[in-house]
C-alpha cells in the first residue's frame, strides 16, 4: 500500500499529457482496497499529494475509481476531491456525472460547495458531459448559491453587532459634539437634524424663561345701547 501511494503521490508526466496506464493502475489499486467508507477521505488524500501539474487528471482519476467501486459514493467523493484541489471542480464534476447522471444536480452542488467561484464552469461542463441533466443541474448549483450567500450574509450581521458591543467608539453617532463642531454660531443648540435622537447625544440645553408679560390695564365698560322704540301698529 506504501508503495503504491509513493506511485500516486509521483504522478509526473509532463504538462498536457495523461496519466500512463502504470500510474492509473495504481489508482485504481489504491481505491479497490481502501474500505467504502474511506473512499472520500482516500480520494482526497491522493489528489493532495499530487504534483500540482498532474492534480485535475489524478483527481478524475480518483473519482471515476470510486464512483465505479461504489456509486452511491459519487456525491462525497466528488466534495472531498474538489476540496482538495479546487481549480478541478469542473473537469472532476463532468466526470463524476457523466459516470452517475442520476447524482448529477448533487455532484454539481457538492463541486460548487467547494470551489463557488467555479460554479458556472462547473454547470457548463456537467451539461456537456450529460446534457439531459443541464438544466435541472444549472438550477440546483444556482439555488444552492444563493442559500450559501444567504447564510453568509445572516452569520456576518451577529458578527457586526458584536464588534460594535466591543468597540462602542467606533460609531460616530455615538460621539457628542465638541465646540469645534458646531456649525450654528453660538447658539446652545444643533442645527444639524441628525443630532436629535442620536444614541449618546448630551441632553438638550435648558430654555431660558420667557419673560412675564405686563399686566393689560383693564378696558372701559361699553356704552349701554339705549332700547329701541316699539314698532308702529
Amino acid at each position: 500500500m506504501t508503495g503504491l501511494l509513493a506511485i500516486a503521490a509521483c504522478l509526473a508526466a509532463p504538462a498536457g499529457r495523461a496519466l500512463t496506464d502504470t500510474e492509473l493502475a495504481a489508482i485504481r489499486k489504491i481505491i479497490s482496497d481502501a474500505p467504502s467508507a474511506e473512499l472520500p477521505l482516500k480520494s482526497a488524500e491522493i489528489v493532495a499529494k499530487a504534483r500540482q501539474s498532474e492534480k485535475e487528471a489524478t483527481a478524475v482519476a480518483v473519482v471515476r475509481a470510486a464512483i465505479t467501486k461504489r456509486p452511491a459514493s459519487a456525491v462525497s467523493v466528488v466534495g472531498s476531491t474538489v476540496k482538495a484541489a479546487p481549480f478541478t471542480a469542473p473537469a472532476v464534476a463532468a466526470a463524476a456525472a457523466k459516470l452517475a447522471p442520476d447524482q448529477a444536480a448533487d455532484i454539481g452542488i457538492a463541486a460548487a460547495l467547494q470551489a463557488p467561484e467555479l460554479a458556472e464552469e462547473e454547470s457548463a461542463a456537467i451539461a456537456e458531459a450529460n446534457p439531459e441533466s443541464a438544466e435541472r443541474v444549472a438550477r440546483a448549483i444556482h439555488s444552492a448559491m444563493l442559500k450559501t450567500r444567504r447564510a453568509e450574509v445572516r452569520s456576518a450581521e451577529p458578527e457586526t453587532n458584536r464588534s460594535e458591543a466591543e468597540h462602542p467608539g467606533s460609531d460616530k453617532r455615538l460621539e457628542p459634539n465638541g465646540p469645534d463642531d458646531r456649525d450654528d454660531s453660538d447658539s446652545p443648540f444643533s442645527a444639524r437634524l441628525n443630532d436629535y435622537g442620536s444614541p449618546g447625544h448630551n441632553p438638550h440645553p435648558v430654555h431660558p424663561v420667557h419673560p412675564v408679560h405686563p399686566v393689560h390695564p383693564p378696558h372701559a365698560p361699553l356704552p349701554v345701547h339705549p332700547p329701541h322704540p316699539p314698532l308702529g301698529e
